[in-house]
């Protein structure tokens, strides 16, 4: 990577552009830095593949879909198109009331999903929540294990006690998160966590790599995210506001 940063997943592109998580690939392959996809895109893994003029660095955002196959089916098509990273979201086993998504009630229809039906009664995420497993728990690591060969990192992680299971269980890696402040109100930074997280995995002598997002706005964001000892940060509405 150019600098430690990736353009975090965000759900449904073309809500905020045209080019949606197209030309969020463009722009990260453009600089040299990770992209995340969403798994609730609006774009196929195919066609951002399609804009790539090289071999950038990918990863996947992961809900895990109630329906396992079905989430294989999306760790083989991710897996073609030379995926490197599974994010597996665990912040969000039900989803917060977005009371924003309640009034705007768009109809929504994430490309890479399989199964289920859109709803606009309700918002984005009860359209959304169909495609969500929230029984997931940590002896589901070795599943994933058995499925891909692609590092597994857990993003969502808010306290020191899951950071130090994470490392102790073998992940490659986590991404401390409080979900852009959209899932539960009054939840901790990212810069709060790793002030926290950091310390306890490096008093217990473990090693994995540390990531956070939501909040990072400016250079100094970065910088201040890398001396509490973050491998990378997110960029999610900087990015997105950016197309």
């Amino acid at each position: 990577s150019s600098f430690p940063a990736y353009i975090s997943s965000v759900a449904l592109g073309k809500l905020y552009h045209p080019d949606g998580e197209c030309g969020l690939a463009i722009g990260a392959e453009k600089i040299g830095i990770p992209f995340a996809i969403p798994c609730m895109g609006s774009n196929s893994f195919e066609e951002i593949k399609s804009v790539s003029t090289g071999e950038p660095t990918r990863w996947l955002q992961l809900y895990v879909n109630p329906d396992r196959e079905k989430t294989v089916d999306m760790i083989r098509r991710a897996e073609a198109i030379g995926t490197e990273a599974l994010l597996i979201t665990v912040d969000a086993p039900v989803f917060g009331k977005r009371e924003r998504d309640r009034r705007n009630k768009v109809e929504v229809t994430p490309v890479n999903q399989q199964s289920g039906t859109n709803s606009s009664s309700s918002g984005v995420a009860a359209a959304l929540q169909e495609f969500v497993d929230s029984t997931l728990t940590w002896s589901d690591l070795a599943w994933f294990r058995s499925v891909t060969k692609m590092k597994l990192v857990l993003k969502g992680v808010q306290r020191w006690e899951d950071a130090v299971m994470a490392a102790e269980a073998g992940l490659d890696g986590i991404v401390l998160s409080n979900h852009g402040g959209r899932q539960l109100d009054f939840a901790r930074s990212g810069l709060e966590l790793l002030a926290e997280v950091v310390p306890e995995l490096r008093r217990r002598h473990l090693q994995m790599e540390v990531m956070m997002d939501g909040g990072v706005r400016r250079g100094t964001d970065v910088f201040k995210a890398v001396a509490l000892g973050a491998s990378a940060v997110g960029l999610g509405r900087a990015a997105v506001w950016a197309l």
